[in-house]
């Protein structure tokens, strides 16, 4: 007997469940592997800059991983942080709003869902950033530059013209091989040996 066609569901008709509605497993979903992403965003960049070497890039992502993993002072807040980033790259919260309290279908999770990743990856994003700046080895103008870049991709990626595992890829061309675990990140060289590590 002939299969038929599978009547695909519309996500915004199913409806969702307690447990998915969980809000700290959907943060803590969203929050996983943001820093991963984002330096696979900045780091072709970077890598073409005047006078960047390999050593380099290494250097300064050592620095700016330093730099975040260094306690702030308690009177430093993150939304004046966040604002200070995001005037230095030319980049806004892409959703500085979400509503969790309206969820209703498997469409509303799914979209909440992509929303809470996009705005953990700016959040990297501005961490990094301010990174940079603190290194000092980037102008304000060239740090702004790597984030024009850093917005176009985003483009390229959600139109499907690229992937993060392409750039991935294109990286390892420049023997620049990022690789993420639960626990860590690190800038391996050719052997396979880490170069840089990030905790």
């Amino acid at each position: 007997m002939p299969k038929g066609k599978q009547k695909r569901v519309n996500p915004n008709r199913v409806p969702v469940s307690k447990e998915e509605l969980n809000e700290n497993q959907i943060l803590a979903e969203a929050s996983t592997g943001n820093m991963y992403f984002a330096w696979l965003l900045i780091l072709p960049t970077l890598s073409e800059q005047k006078n960047m070497t390999r050593k380099r890039v290494v250097e300064i992502w050592d620095a700016v991983n330093e730099y975040a993993s260094q306690p702030k002072p308690a009177n430093l807040k993150a939304s004046e942080e966040t604002r200070r980033a995001e005037n230095l790259m030319g980049l806004s919260m892409p959703h500085p709003h979400i509503d969790m309290d309206h969820i209703r279908t498997k469409g509303d999770l799914l979209a909440v869902k992509r929303k809470l990743k996009e705005d953990a990856l700016h959040s990297a994003l501005c961490i990094i950033c301010l990174g940079l700046e603190e290194t000092k080895q980037l102008s304000h103008e060239e740090i702004r530059r790597l984030f024009f870049n850093v917005n176009l991709t985003m483009a390229e990626i959600e139109s499907g013209i690229t992937s993060y595992d392409r750039i991935a890829k294109q990286l390892q061309e420049k023997h620049i091989i990022l690789q993420d675990s639960n626990e860590d990140m690190l800038i391996v060289d050719e052997d396979g040996e880490p170069a840089s590590q990030a905790e």
